[in-house]
């Protein structure tokens, strides 16, 4: 919505962190990798995050603000200067054809489909029929380049990343 209206900065809060009880980690986490797929959109992100009257309670022990601040104080994110590929996000937008000239897109809708259970560990990505039954998450803007692919267990579920099989190609799992 903000970019639909032009605004070139954001000011997001902990959203549902408090009242709805949602994980302050996991909100941060899901921030983050929805930066990485808005990286270029906006000149700036900034939270307003504070802790509220959960703060050390059994869901909540470190509030809201330190949660957010170890996942993305100095986070720094630059336009992807890799290729569009199908199957990929950018922005609100998602690659869904190619051809030598143009990129087909069309908006990325949150609850057309419901989810895989799998997500981006889905072994059927392959499946025609199953990806048009069920949503998948979008591959990973950095290709095969991608250095949080091992450290970052949030970003290998947010993203698919797509293994080259040592035959060459792409393997399946």
């Amino acid at each position: 919505m903000a970019y639909h209206h032009q605004h070139d900065c954001l000011i997001l809060s902990a959203l549902g962190c408090g009242a709805f009880k949602n994980p302050p980690t996991h909100v941060a986490s899901i921030f983050k990798s929805v930066i990485q797929q808005y990286a270029g959109y906006f000149k700036t992100i900034h939270f307003a995050i504070v802790d509220d009257h959960n703060t050390g309670n059994q869901h909540n022990p470190d509030g809201n603000y330190l949660p957010f601040k170890r996942i993305l104080d100095g986070f720094r994110v630059n336009a992807t200067n890799y290729e569009l590929g199908i199957g990929m996000v950018s922005g609100p937008f998602k690659i869904t054809g190619k051809d030598q000239e143009n990129m087909i897109t069309d908006d990325v809708y949150i609850f057309g489909l419901p989810p895989c259970q799998y997500g981006a560990e889905c072994y059927d990505l392959g499946d025609v029929q199953h990806c048009q039954a069920y949503s998948h998450p979008p591959l990973c803007p950095q290709h095969g380049a991608c250095e949080q692919f091992l450290a970052d267990g949030m970003h290998r579920s947010f993203f698919i990343h797509r293994k080259k099989c040592q035959h060459g190609g792409e393997c399946p799992h």
